[in-house]
This record gives structure tokens, C-alpha cells and sequence, in this order.
């Protein structure tokens, strides 16, 4: 018989936001035999917790060794509050657990932007807000300040940061701003120090650097309807359907519906219209949140309404079929030994191959649970097949900063998500012991790989670049 091997268990846990009242986590054990194995989870003081707990049967692998899952089902709002729980996987006389918590980027700078005051409230109602956002920042503690002309600003709103409910948190300040102050081209300045991240950044804006020239459109108001990631599907639980609405000289009177097999969905959800004005037009974005079983099964339909539309326009949207559906090829490749002989830094490339539908998402994760930043994806690229079936191809990179970090031993994990996936998902794990025996006997192939993902950037390198010169001869 087989010797008997131990499993490895990986946390199953959600990232986003949800509007339920509850959140399903869980964890997954590989490689284990034999398939016999039991799941127990205990909360943050090792209380035994077992509120929707479900096990699903022991499946066996090509390798011949089992993987199993189990999930219960936790308060949302402790959860989003970094609440932790532990799953324990007890497997012949052997008890192994891992750690269950939203992780967290220590030092994640934040993403800043400045928007000017919206012409018709400047115009009609003689004040506007000049509005600074910031995002995707961590830990919560950030400071904005405001300046008018390099004069600080004492009565500026800054509002409490919020959970993006991805472990990260969003901002909103504004400051009110007068029709004489805008019209004479005052410079208001948003400044924001995120001491935890070493980020101090402003950002300016007046009348004048907001283009204010007649632009030249179709006049045509334009409905697109835009269905919702795997990624927010799978993350969430819900499947948001968004409907955005452009080119509308005029943000009154617009009415939008959405529709799920002709029978009007109620909890639609309008956001205010965008003014930009660069082209003195708004923009606007209907959402309807349905359950991910609806989106797989439901004809779905956004029905708009405006003054500037001669009738009313309907865009339809459904779930492809899914008979052409690949579930992705994961490999994972460990830093170049070129690379690490400069003893700077390291960097991981995780090959994503042979998948259909393109819509996937790629996340990576260290051996202590925390969600790793230093990463650049490209996205989805259609790859050339002799059998003219349609599959798609990226690349993930993990860069680690110092080359140290690769040393410590520490393992680095690429988790990809995709809805063919047998789970929904899949992950790789690569450490330095483990890397050594990839050097020994596939260094050939790690040279090749990394040909590879040297061709695959620079064609996506190019791409972005073609588009950036075709858009420039667009404006011109």
C-alpha cells in the first residue's frame, strides 16, 4: 500500500466587502493520504465555532493523494474588522491548522486624486467642492490639510476613513469653494501625509489647468452594460452588473432599470453623475447587485431613460455559455540565479496558460498569510492555438526588495482564481530549499522561462505603448 502522507492546508478566506450579514471562509487540504480527514474550527479565543459548517468529500488527484474543503460561515462585520479564526485539518493522528484573517499590507502608500468643483454648481449656485480622494492605503491613520494660494485652510471636511473591505482604506475631504475664488484662478493644494507608508504627496488644482475649450463629440449620449468579475464574484459573493451611462450635457432627468428576465430588479443603485470637464460632459453608473446563481442562469437588461435620448435605450446582457471553457495551467517560476547573484532583488514569475474565459484574477500571498504589493500582472492575451480554440495567457510577477527576503526561506504563494477552476481556485508554492532542486534539474528550463516572460513583457510593454500613440493621434 501507499505510505501515508500528510496534507498541506491552505486558508480559504474573502476579501471584499459583502451585504450580508454573514462571510464564508474556509480552507483547503492537498496532498494527503489516505482520504480520510476531518475539519473543526475554533475562533479567536479557542472557542469551538462551527455556524454553517460544511465539509465537502475527500476527491482524489492525478497524483494519487486526496484534497478536501471545509467552510463555515462568520459575522461579516467582525470578520471585515480582522477577527481571526482557525481551521483545524486532524488527518490519521496528526492535527494541523492554519490561520483564517483578512491580511493585511503593512506600509500601503495611498492612491491620491483632486477633482475640481462641477461647472453647473460653480455656475448656478455661485460654490463648488474641490474634492481630494485618497485610496488603498494602510494602516487607517493618514492626515490631509488643505491650502488656497499656499495659505493653509482651516474649514476643509475631511470625512472618517473607511474599509475598502479588502484590508485596505479609502478617504474623502472637500473644501467649499466660491465663484470669485475659482474665477480669479486661485491654486487650491490637497496635501496627504501617510506616515506609515513614507508618503507625503500635494496635489493642485485651479481654473485654468482644468481644460475648459469647446470639444468636439458626437453629441451622442452612450449606454454600455459591464457584468461583473469573477474576481467580485468569487471575493463577495454578489454579482454586480453595472450600467454606465456617457455623454450626457445635462445630469437632470435621467432614469435607469434594470431588468432580470423582463422582472424589474429593485435594489438598483444610481450614483451621483461625474462632471468632467475636459469634455464638459457627465457620466453616470447604474448598479444592480443580484446573487451569483441569477447572473449564471438570467437574461439580464438596462433599460435608460434622459431628455437628450430621442427614445429609450436598452442594452442586454448575459453569461456566455461556457462551452468553451479551459480551466488555467499554473506555473511558478523562482527568481533567475542571475538575479540573485546581483544580491539585490528577487523576483517570481507566475505563468498563467491555456484558460477560457479571459476573466481571472491572480493573487499573491506569503507564508505568514500577508497579501504581497510589489506585483505587476498583465492582462489577459489571447494565445495562438492550432486547434483554433480561444485560450488566454498572463504573466504575474512578485518582485521581493530585498534579496534577503528570498533567503530568509520564507515560501511565496501565487493563488490564480478562475471560474473553471474545479474549486474556483488554485495556487503554487515556491520557496528557496524547493527552488534548488528546480536549479539542478531544470536549468535549461528556467532560462527558457524566463525568455519567455522577458518576449511577454516587452509585447505588453509595446502594446501599451501602440495605444498610447494611437490615443495621441486620436487627440491631435
Amino acid at each position: 500500500s501507499a505510505e501515508p502522507k500528510s496534507p498541506n492546508l491552505f486558508p480559504l478566506i474573502s476579501f471584499g466587502t459583502s451585504q450580508e450579514e454573514t462571510t464564508t471562509i474556509g480552507c483547503l487540504a492537498k496532498d494527503f493520504l489516505p482520504g480520510s480527514i476531518d475539519f473543526s474550527f475554533v475562533d479567536q479565543v479557542s472557542n469551538n465555532y462551527s455556524n454553517g459548517f460544511k465539509k465537502y468529500n475527500s476527491v482524489l488527484q492525478s497524483g494519487g493523494t486526496y484534497s478536501a474543503c471545509s467552510q463555515i460561515k462568520v459575522p461579516t462585520q467582525g470578520w471585515q474588522n480582522s477577527d481571526s479564526y482557525y481551521c483545524n485539518a486532524k488527518h490519521l493522528d496528526k492535527t494541523i491548522s492554519a490561520v483564517l484573517q483578512i491580511p493585511r499590507v503593512i506600509g500601503q502608500r495611498p492612491i491620491l486624486s483632486i477633482h475640481p468643483p462641477m461647472k453647473d454648481d460653480v455656475e448656478l449656485n455661485g460654490s463648488g467642492r474641490v474634492v481630494c480622494f485618497a485610496s488603498d492605503f494602510y494602516p487607517k491613520n493618514i492626515q490631509i490639510s488643505w491650502k488656497k494660494n499656499s495659505e493653509v485652510i482651516l474649514d476643509a471636511v475631511t470625512e472618517e476613513a473607511v474599509s475598502n473591505g479588502n484590508g485596505s482604506f479609502m478617504i474623502t475631504s472637500y473644501i467649499k469653494v466660491s465663484k470669485q475664488a475659482w474665477d480669479t484662478d486661485s491654486t487650491f493644494s490637497c496635501i496627504v501625509t501617510h506616515d506609515s507608508s513614507d508618503f507625503h504627496e500635494m496635489k493642485n488644482v485651479s481654473k485654468s489647468t482644468v481644460c475648459d475649450q469647446e470639444i468636439i463629440t458626437d453629441g451622442k449620449i452612450k449606454v454600455t452594460a459591464v457584468p461583473p468579475s469573477f474576481e467580485t464574484i468569487y471575493m463577495q459573493n454578489i454579482a454586480p452588473l453595472t450600467c454606465i451611462i456617457t455623454n450626457m450635457a445635462n445630469k437632470d432627468g435621467l432614469e435607469v432599470t434594470w431588468y432580470a428576465d423582463n422582472e424589474k430588479i429593485t435594489n438598483t443603485e444610481i450614483e451621483d453623475p461625474l462632471y468632467d470637464s475636459s469634455i464638459r460632459k457627465y457620466t453616470a453608473k447604474a448598479i444592480a447587485t443580484v446573487c451569483p446563481e441569477d447572473w449564471r442562469t438570467k437574461n439580464f437588461k438596462c433599460s435608460v431613460s434622459h431628455p437628450e435620448l430621442p427614445t429609450v435605450e436598452v442594452v442586454t446582457i448575459k453569461k456566455p455559455n461556457g462551452n468553451d471553457a479551459k480551466a488555467p495551467i499554473v506555473l511558478l517560476y523562482p527568481p533567475h540565479p542571475d538575479e540573485l547573484a546581483k544580491k539585490e532583488s528577487a523576483t517570481m514569475a507566475c505563468l498563467v496558460k491555456g484558460f477560457n474565459p479571459p476573466d481571472i484574477f491572480v493573487k499573491w500571498m506569503d507564508s505568514d498569510n500577508v497579501e504581497l504589493s510589489n506585483v505587476a500582472t498583465t492582462g489577459p492575451i489571447q494565445e495562438i492555438s492550432s486547434s483554433n480554440k480561444k485560450t488566454f495567457t498572463l504573466l504575474s510577477t512578485l518582485t521581493l526588495p530585498s534579496v534577503q527576503d528570498w533567503n530568509s526561506g520564507k515560501s511565496y504563494t501565487c493563488i490564480v482564481g478562475h471560474e473553471s477552476l474545479p474549486l474556483h481556485t488554485t495556487q503554487r508554492t515556491i520557496d528557496k530549499t524547493s527552488a534548488v532542486m528546480i536549479y539542478i534539474e531544470e536549468d535549461d528550463d528556467i532560462d527558457n522561462l524566463w525568455t519567455t516572460a522577458s518576449t511577454f513583457i516587452v509585447l505588453f510593454l509595446l502594446s501599451l505603448f501602440y495605444s498610447a500613440t494611437v490615443t495621441l493621434f486620436k487627440v491631435k
